[in-house]
């Protein structure tokens, strides 16, 4: 066939055929990137989850770490306030 010659009912054929076969390839590569786009879902959220955990991990162990210290506060402040009076008398 050439550009100019009209197309046989064969040429047309064939190129239905083609076009049949890259949709159905199409079709094959969107059902890939579908799978693909669940499994990056799925690692994405359990990436954020582990990387909560973590930070919470650590947000507790200094919450632990620091528990104590208003209270370290208050009795220091109850020493400070006793030394003063102390020194005024």
């Amino acid at each position: 066939m050439t550009d100019d010659a009209p197309a046989t009912k064969r040429d047309i054929a064939e190129l239905k055929q083609s076009i049949e076969g890259n949709a159905q390839a199409i079709g094959r590569v969107d059902a890939r990137f579908d799978k693909f786009e669940q499994r990056m879902t799925w690692e994405l959220a359990h990436a954020a989850s582990a990387i909560t955990e973590t930070i919470g991990s650590q947000i507790r162990a200094l919450d632990d770490r620091y528990r104590d210290v208003p209270g370290r506060v208050t009795r220091l402040e109850e020493r400070v306030d006793r030394l003063e009076r102390a020194g005024d008398e």
